[in-house]
């Protein structure tokens, strides 16, 4: 990913492309949701809000022109609740499209064929297969390394 982060702002960073495939596969495996299914048997709703602030607008003359912002943004996830805890720090109010979309926008080939990739997967792979169960627990693991390892490099 320090490709990625020099080809969108020129410089090497610390950064992941770990928070927005953890969200994509947490949206694409509940959008397959059925209760019928074993593995969702003990799912669970989760819906992040966000309001964007307000703030206040001013025409060309300098003249006041009201109060715009305050949108509401909402997503609803279905999360089996071994995922809760990676949902907590990765899942957001747009179900993880701003992310992607900004992604796409950039034009990333690595990083699009990747998200795509999780997506294609959730497709064609049952919840319960050892592939998908790997896929997770590894996905799980390296995306609570990058976040730990990324306060101890901010903290310091």
């Amino acid at each position: 990913m320090l490709a990625f982060a020099e080809d969108v702002t020129g410089k090497k960073q610390d950064m992941s492309l770990l928070p927005v495939l953890a969200d994509t596969y947490i949206a694409e495996d509940g959008k397959g949701y059925a209760p019928t299914l074993q593995c969702y048997k003990d799912a669970v709703k989760k819906t992040i809000t966000h309001t964007n602030p307000t703030y206040d607008v001013w025409d060309h003359r300098g003249m006041y022109d009201g109060v715009a912002g305050g949108e509401v943004h909402r997503y609803s996830y279905i999360i089996r609740p071994e995922l809760m805890s990676l949902c907590d720090k990765v899942c957001d109010h747009l179900g993880g499209a701003g992310e992607r979309s900004a992604v796409r926008s950039l034009g990333h080939t690595g990083a699009n064929s990747t998200l795509q990739g999780v997506v294609e997967m959730v497709k064609q792979f049952p919840c319960e297969s050892n592939a998908m169960l790997q896929f997770e627990r590894n996905l799980q693991s390296m995306t609570e390394q990058y976040f730990v390892k990324r306060e101890n490099w901010l903290n310091q």
